[in-house]
C-alpha cells in the first residue's frame, strides 16, 4: 500500500467530528431536583448542624456516631437507634401530661415548631429530604426528649415512672450524655427555646442553666485513672499475689502493698467477666463488683508489659492467649464500662493507691532505686560513681587536714 492510500484509510479510521452539539445551557443552571445535598446556605452564620467530611470521619467513625439515641435527621431510622424512639414517645407523653396540669394545650408545641420551620431547615447544611409533617413530628419528639431530659436532672420537674431504664440503669444514662454532645446529632438551640418556653412548667430556672446542670461534667460517674503495675512499683507500691482468700474480688491495699488475688485467665474467665458485666450494667438492683474488679484490673493492665508484669508476680496466669490479647482485652472492656467509683467496694483501694503513689518520702526513694540501681549494670555504674564520690571527698578532708594542721616539726 502507498504512503497516500495509508494517510487516506488513517483519516477514514477517526471519529466523525460532529457538525453540531445541542446542549441547552438553562438545563446545567436549572437544580437537579431528584439530589440534593448541600444547600445553598450552609456557609451562612444561621447554618450551625453540618455532616462531619468524610476525610475526617473515615479516621474514626465511631467517635461521630451515636450509639443509643439520634437526635436530628442525620441518624434517624438507623437500625440500633431505634430502640430510643419508644423513649422518646414515652417522654413526650410525661411532658404532654405535665402540660395539661397547668392547663397548658399540648398542641403548641406543634404550632411552635411548626412555625419555625425553616429555620430549622436552615441551620442543616444539607437538604432533609422530609415533607413538612415529617420534620415537625420529628422535631417535636427529639426536642421533648431533650427538654425532659434537662428537667428531670436538674430535679424541676419530678418523674413519676421510677422504673424507666433510662434513669435506673447507670450506664444509659452517660451515654446519652455523650450523644447529645456528638456534632452531627443535634436540633436548633432555637427549637429548644421554643419548646422550654411554650411548655412553661418552668419559670424559675432558664434553658441555659438546664442544659449546663444537665452536661455538669462533676455529676458525670467517676473516672478512674489508668495506673500502669511498672509506674506504681517505680513509685514505692509493692504487689504481691493474696492466697488466704476464696475470692479474686478480695483485692486490699495496706501500707504500700497492693494483695491481688491470683486469676486465672482463659476463655472461660472472659465469658463470665463480660457476661457480669452486662448483668450489673443493666439491673440497677444489683451490685457492681465484677464491674469495679474489671475496671481495676483495667486501670492496671493497658499495656502487653503491664500483663506480664502481673504474670512475673503470679497475680496473672495466662491461658487467654498472648499477653497483648490479654491487654487488649481489658482495655475494650473498661473503656465501655460505667462505674460509680463512689459506690464501688473497691472505692478505697482506688483512694489508697492513687494517693500513696503521689506524695510521700516513700515516693522519692522508691524513684531513686528504681532509677540508680534497677538493673546491674546500672547498679555498677552507681556504684562506682559512689565510690569516686567517695574518694574525692577523702581526699578533699586529708588535704584540708594537713593544710589546717600540718605535721609538727620533731
Amino acid at each position: 500500500m502507498d504512503p497516500q492510500t495509508q494517510q487516506n484509510a488513517a483519516e477514514n479510521s477517526r471519529d466523525p467530528i460532529p457538525t453540531s452539539v445541542v446542549v441547552d445551557i438553562h438545563s446545567l443552571t436549572s437544580e437537579d431536583t431528584d439530589l440534593k445535598l448541600l444547600r445553598e446556605t450552609a456557609g451562612s452564620e444561621s447554618c450551625c448542624i453540618v455532616r462531619i467530611p468524610h476525610s475526617l470521619a473515615r479516621i474514626n467513625p465511631i467517635a461521630y456516631e451515636p450509639k443509643i439515641v439520634s437526635i436530628g435527621p442525620y441518624h434517624h431510622g438507623k437500625e440500633h437507634l431505634k430502640m430510643a424512639q419508644q423513649h422518646k414517645r414515652r417522654f413526650l407523653k410525661f411532658l404532654v401530661a405535665k402540660m395539661q396540669e397547668k392547663g397548658t394545650n399540648p398542641q403548641e408545641l406543634i404550632n411552635a415548631v411548626s412555625t419555625l420551620e425553616g429555620d430549622i431547615r436552615g441551620s442543616y447544611s444539607e437538604d432533609l429530604g422530609l415533607e413538612s409533617e415529617e420534620l415537625v413530628e420529628m422535631m417535636v419528639l427529639d426536642g421533648c426528649f431533650i427538654l425532659t431530659l434537662f428537667l428531670v436532672v436538674s430535679g424541676k420537674v419530678v418523674y413519676t415512672n421510677l422504673d424507666d431504664p433510662i434513669f435506673r440503669m447507670p450506664w444509659i444514662l452517660p451515654s446519652i450524655r455523650a450523644d447529645l454532645l456528638l456534632l452531627e446529632n443535634q436540633v436548633p438551640y432555637v427549637l429548644l427555646q421554643a419548646l422550654f418556653e411554650t411548655s412553661n412548667l418552668v419559670t424559675s430556672s432558664c434553658l441555659n442553666e438546664l442544659a449546663f446542670e444537665f452536661f455538669d461534667s462533676s455529676s458525670w460517674t467517676t473516672h478512674y485513672k489508668n495506673q500502669k503495675p511498672k509506674k506504681l512499683h517505680f513509685r514505692g507500691i509493692k504487689f504481691k499475689p493474696r492466697m488466704n482468700t476464696d475470692s479474686i474480688l478480695d483485692i486490699r491495699f495496706r501500707n504500700g502493698v497492693l494483695h491481688i488475688p491470683p486469676v486465672v485467665m482463659d476463655d472461660f474467665t472472659a465469658t463470665v467477666f463480660l457476661n457480669c458485666v452486662v448483668f450489673e450494667q443493666l439491673y440497677a438492683d444489683s451490685s457492681n463488683h465484677i464491674t469495679s474488679y474489671v475496671a481495676f484490673m483495667a486501670c492496671l493492665i493497658n499495656e502487653e508489659s503491664d500483663a506480664a508484669f502481673l504474670s512475673e508476680r503470679r497475680i496473672l496466669e495466662n491461658y487467654f492467649g498472648t499477653e497483648e490479647e490479654v491487654s487488649r482485652f481489658y482495655k475494650s472492656i473498661g473503656k465501655d464500662v460505667a462505674l460509680d467509683l463512689e459506690r464501688s467496694y473497691l472505692a478505697k483501694v482506688f483512694e489508697g493507691v492513687n494517693e500513696y503513689s503521689s506524695k510521700g518520702f516513700h515516693v522519692h526513694c522508691a524513684e531513686f532505686v528504681h532509677t540508680h540501681f534497677d538493673s546491674p549494670w546500672t547498679f555498677a555504674s552507681s556504684f562506682a560513681a559512689l565510690l569516686l564520690l567517695m574518694f574525692a571527698a577523702l581526699q578533699v578532708f586529708f588535704a584540708a587536714y594537713s593544710y589546717f594542721k600540718p605535721p609538727k616539726d620533731k
